[in-house]
């Protein structure tokens, strides 16, 4: 079944189901060399990334309104920053949860040695970055929370990605459905693939 990475509420997980569900009709089952099947409980970050205000539909009116979260969320903004960074760990890293963890600053160190590199291609195995004392990326967050969240880029960074100049122009139905078939054929390559 093909895998997305989404970050955020839980409706983005009811979103990244359907979405599997709908395309899994065009998949195929992935071959011995191809990668692991990504996993959300193992492969998704133990924090959440929050907004900074909460949404709800007026029953009366049908009208959306807003209001700002109090206590102001620490950490939010980030999704197009963990979203890329769910990406680079699955592209670049390897854990080894038999291992002893690392001291703080080594966890550092390879943390942004894993973001610093191309979310565009995947690692040779050779080449990954070894995480040691976790099965995955889940268990590493919860244990680094803070390192990663340090590590990984501000929110900022989330307005700023260079893909996203195609946003300021309209899309046509074509250029759609092009899209659409390309992210079919890299899900059922057993690509990543990153959907904002």
């Amino acid at each position: 079944m093909p895998y997305f990475i989404f970050h955020g509420t839980r409706l983005w997980r009811i979103a990244v189901l359907v979405l599997a569900m709908a395309a899994g009709g065009c998949a195929h089952r992935p071959g011995p060399d191809a990668p692991r099947a990504f996993n959300f409980e193992r492969d998704t970050f133990a924090f959440a990334n929050e907004i900074y205000w909460n949404y709800w539909e007026d029953p009366a009116t049908g009208k959306m309104t807003h209001e700002t979260r109090v206590p102001r969320p620490e950490y939010a903004h980030r999704c197009f920053v963990l979203v890329r960074a769910a990406k680079e760990f699955r592209l670049h890293a390897v854990f080894l949860p038999d291992q002893p963890a690392l001291p703080d600053q080594e966890t550092r160190d390879r943390v942004r040695s894993v973001v610093r590199r191309s979310s565009r291609k995947p690692s040779p195995d050779a080449r990954r970055i070894e995480i040691p004392g976790y099965a995955g990326l889940h268990s590493f967050s919860r244990a680094h929370e803070a390192i990663l969240k340090e590590s990984l880029g501000g929110a900022w960074q989330s307005y700023s990605q260079r893909g996203h100049w195609r946003m300021l122009f309209p899309f046509s139905n074509a250029h759609q459905r092009r899209t659409a078939q390309r992210l079919q054929e890299r899900l059922a390559q057993g690509a990543v693939a990153a959907v904002h």
